[in-house]
């Protein structure tokens, strides 16, 4: 059987070109995948979204920001 927990984790972006700083929780979903090795969906609302590092769009200018830190 394998073993899952899900994590919240609160990220904030920073947009280099706007500046706007804003914070979003994501689920980082930790699945065990039965071989000794561990996988990590991250998840908004229960939909499939890319990693918090991989450059969100900012909502203010739609330009790609930073994700600068997880609490």
């Amino acid at each position: 059987m394998k073993d899952s927990c899900v994590v919240l984790e609160t990220w904030t972006h920073h947009c280099a070109l706007c500046h706007k700083e804003w914070e979003h929780t994501y689920e980082a979903w930790h699945v065990d995948n039965g071989c000794g090795r561990s996988a990590v969906t991250w998840r908004d609302h229960g939909h499939l979204v890319p990693a918090p590092w991989s450059d969100p769009a900012c909502p203010a200018c739609s330009s790609p920001a930073r994700a600068v830190t997880a609490r």
